[in-house]
């Protein structure tokens, strides 16, 4: 799966239509005679919720935690606005309030789950920011310390790759990765992160990579595409 929580694009869609939504309000309401005049302050108030909520659609759209945060203070002020306009003037309640309150309450409710709450806080799990893996079957020399290993790349990617190693080394240990295929050849440095009995092997990163190095492996990627 190489797609975002469908919780996360629907609260940042939403979000962009909150503008649309706001002026539908005011139409509703002066077709209803219960607006006879926009004030500009009103203007003003207006495009300033419609900036800020696409800013929030953004933040959301990020998946960071200052994101997360930034919904829940957005849906608060907005419940605070409401909540204001209502007690200055009753009469200017109409179903678009009860449409804002239910539209904050189903996004807080679908970023408190913990599918969609802990991608915000823990970055190892946002799938769709890792590589494509391209599976593979090629040999890799690999040298760690002073000694060389050739051991069968199982997958690649442009992150790193994956290599059946009998005896692997110890997760965080520095590995130099050459790799030969086709016409096109990678001499880079790696840094063993994950050691597996099954599959047998170790998955190496990729770091430090040139300009260089990364058009080498795109260019490997692109030859087992093929």
């Amino acid at each position: 799966m190489r797609s975002k929580p469908w919780a996360i694009k629907a609260i940042s869609i939403t979000l962009l239509l909150v503008p649309l939504a706001l002026l539908a309000m005011f139409y509703v309401s002066k077709s209803m005679g219960r607006i006879t005049r926009i004030s500009t302050s009103t203007v003003e108030l207006v495009c300033l919720f419609g900036i800020a909520s696409v800013v929030t659609a953004y933040s959301v759209w990020r998946v960071r935690i200052w994101g997360y945060a930034l919904l829940f203070i957005f849906g608060l002020v907005v419940v605070i606005a409401d909540t204001q306009q209502l007690i200055r003037d009753p009469k200017s309640l109409n179903p678009f309030y009860f449409v804002d309150l239910a539209m904050i309450a189903c996004a807080f409710f679908l970023l408190t789950r913990k599918r969609v709450r802990e991608v915000y806080f823990n970055p190892k799990v946002r799938w769709w920011e890792r590589p494509k893996r391209h599976h593979v079957e090629f040999d890799g020399s690999f040298e760690i310390g002073s000694e060389r290993i050739t051991a069968p790349i199982l997958d690649i990617s442009i992150g790193g790759c994956f290599a059946d190693m009998q005896a692997p080394s110890q997760i965080g240990e520095s590995i130099k990765v050459k790799i030969s295929h086709s016409n096109a050849e990678l001499s880079c440095e790696g840094r063993i992160v994950r050691v597996s009995d099954n599959p047998r092997g170790a998955g190496i990163m990729f770091t430090n990579l040139s300009k260089s190095n990364r058009r080498q492996i795109k260019q490997i990627i692109k030859t087992l595409q093929a």
